[in-house]
């Protein structure tokens, strides 16, 4: 077991050594994104209440609430008014409860500020999305310095195209809790997968894939 973890750091210590520069422009365009969020607090100093909170239209409340009813142990029919919560889910989306099952076993429900909690998976994912997409690109280009120009051009760059603009005055989309990046990340996970099942004999990358 101890050589199978030591086997594994080796590994995963190998491949960073080996995309270094794609590890580092990942993080440091996350940091980016996340910039005005990290940067809030200490821009308006004494006059901060504790509220940080990326502006999206409402997206953003709606979420944290949905996110509050699974802490709280209730349903999700109706995250914002006392009735109806243990309703059927009209949006039957699962990730609410994926996200914070690890919270719910370790007993943190009432222990957790869901909104640092929501904010630190949306770094950690959109950090492992903008890797995803260039070994995509790299297991089809083979060139390092396009598929990480290609991924950070996706993620940090997506607003030219929305936009039609070079420059834009609002927040990246990346920053929304938890879409795009909880789609972003199964959606090309499964596209790596597939182009290894496609590739490789071994079962393994099938079974994955499917």
């Amino acid at each position: 077991m101890k050589n199978s973890v030591i086997n594994f750091l080796n590994k995963v210590r190998s491949s960073i050594k080996k995309h270094r520069l794609a590890v580092t422009l990942s993080f440091l365009l996350t940091i980016l994104i996340f910039a005005p969020l990290l940067a809030f607090p200490k821009v308006i100093k004494s006059e901060y209440q504790g509220i940080n909170i990326i502006p999206f239209g409402s997206d953003t409340h709606f979420y944290l609430s949905r996110a509050k009813e699974v802490l709280d142990g209730n349903g999700l029919g109706n995250p914002v008014l006392k009735e109806g919560k243990n309703e059927r889910d009209p949006y039957f989306a699962y990730n609410d409860y994926i996200l914070l099952a690890p919270i719910k076993l370790l007993g943190l429900s009432q222990k957790i500020n869901i909104v640092t909690l929501y904010y630190t998976y949306n770094f950690i994912g959109i950090f492992f999305v903008i890797l995803l997409i260039y070994f995509l690109v790299l297991q089809f280009s083979g060139n390092k310095l396009l598929s990480i120009t290609i991924a950070l051009a996706a993620v940090g760059g997506y607003s030219i195209v929305y936009h039609k603009t070079l420059f834009y005055s609002d927040f990246n989309i990346y920053a929304r809790i938890i879409y795009p990046f909880m789609g972003s990340l199964v959606f090309f996970s499964y596209l790596n997968l597939l182009y290894k099942s496609l590739k490789s004999t071994e079962l393994k990358y099938k079974i994955f894939t499917g």
